[in-house]
């Protein structure tokens, strides 16, 4: 729900009003301090990897910070860079426009990493597109995985009934995970009504699967997975001349 606040207080300046339903619980990573194997990990990288803004709450309190200033740092997208920074550490590398494994993998600076030691910080069971195509690349590539996404133990019942009583126009959802527990929570009532609301998505690949699972409204993706981004894209939910959605 905390994270959910910027979003939330950018809708209601536009107007409107937001529903906060929190789809994923994080909850750290039970590390063992006595044998601190990712210290050894962070002095051996020659580059450390953020995925996310929860991968620097929990993660970097777990490794140095000062010796994390030594390091090559790469972020995924701006809110994780953003993080690092309010933790004093500066970002390196960092994909635009586009703010995913992909985008990173297509920078100049990761195209020879050759003998390369490479740090990953993200949740447990995260995509592995990004360490499988460094390790193509001749790479070294380790994980930090410090939290991981339970199924939040949430009351659907306000949420159904505003959904009854039409009062939910449209769905935003920034990850996969989000989007499946959100399936699963809505219950047999409310999965109609989730897959007949519009939604906004961060990424085609979200996209893709919110189609796979039935979701038939309109969808609109928006360029990342920014307050601005986001509210632009809801925007264009109701503007068919705005690129973004997609229409069945």
């Amino acid at each position: 729900m905390q994270q959910a606040g910027p979003l939330k207080d950018a809708i209601v300046e536009q107007g409107w009003k937001a529903v906060c339903f929190p789809a994923i619980d994080i909850q750290p990573v039970a590390i063992d301090t006595q044998t601190p194997r990712h210290h050894q990990m962070l002095d051996q990288a020659d580059l450390v990897i953020f995925i996310s803004a929860n991968a620097v709450h929990h993660g970097v309190p777990l490794l140095q910070p000062e010796v994390l200033r030594q390091r090559s740092i790469a972020a995924i997208g701006k809110a994780t860079a953003n993080t690092l920074a309010g933790y004093g550490i500066k970002v390196d590398i960092q994909p635009g426009p586009s703010y995913n494994s992909e985008a990173l993998l297509a920078l100049d600076s990761l195209q020879d990493v050759r003998q390369k030691r490479i740090l990953i910080v993200r949740g447990e069971g995260g995509r592995g597109y990004l360490a499988e195509q460094l390790e193509k690349r001749g790479a070294r590539v380790d994980y930090l995985e410090v939290y991981k996404r339970l199924v939040p133990e949430t009351d659907n019942s306000e949420l159904l009934r505003l959904w009854r009583q039409g009062e939910i126009d449209a769905v935003t959802t920034t990850s996969i995970d989000a989007l499946d527990n959100l399936v699963m929570m809505a219950g047999e009532v409310g999965r109609p009504l989730l897959r007949q609301t519009p939604h906004v998505v961060i990424s085609n690949r979200m996209l893709e699967h919110a189609r796979k699972i039935g979701i038939d409204a309109p969808i609109a993706v928006a360029d990342e997975a920014s307050v601005e981004a986001i509210i632009k894209a809801l925007a264009s939910l109701y503007d068919s001349h705005l690129p973004g959605v997609e229409h069945e």
